[in-house]
């Protein structure tokens, strides 16, 4: 596997950088989000896994510095107003599509979790008032 620093990474159909949208974090994974323009009618997501990072003296304790920060893609895809539509795994960008090499099955049923979730907030018809969020929802660098 080539190094792939978190700054490089754009979503295959916008070609937008994902560390510029906001994003859902739980440990060494992090789901970046791209809700579209109409509140209920789904997002973008891109999964990461970071495989290793750089510290220096200018962000010591920020170990997801996108300059610094190597990452592998676990999942990434698309949902409309009625939940997921798209659901690739890995990216070319990682050099991992459509194969995850060792696979670890906690960390995959984590980003599915946080996946599952967002459908839940960010998608109309799968939009449950009352359902506890097991992030809080909590989703950083948003406007919502």
């Amino acid at each position: 596997m080539t190094e792939v620093y978190l700054s490089t990474i754009k979503y295959p159909e916008t070609q937008e950088l994902i560390h510029k949208w906001g994003y859902v974090e739980s440990g060494e994974i992090r789901c970046y989000i791209s809700p579209n323009n109409n509140p209920g009618d789904g997002f973008y997501f891109y999964v990461v896994e970071r495989i290793s990072c750089i510290i220096d003296n200018e962000h010591p304790q920020d170990h997801w510095t996108p300059e610094l920060c190597m990452v592998e893609c676990i999942f990434h895809g698309s949902a409309s107003f009625d939940g997921i539509r798209h659901l690739y795994m890995g990216d070319e960008a990682t050099e991992n599509y459509g194969y995850l090499y060792c696979p670890d099955i906690d960390t995959i049923t984590k980003a599915l979790s946080i996946i599952k979730n967002l459908e839940s907030m960010l998608c109309r018809d799968k939009i449950k008032s009352q359902s506890p969020s097991p992030y809080n929802n909590k989703v950083e660098n948003t406007g919502f």
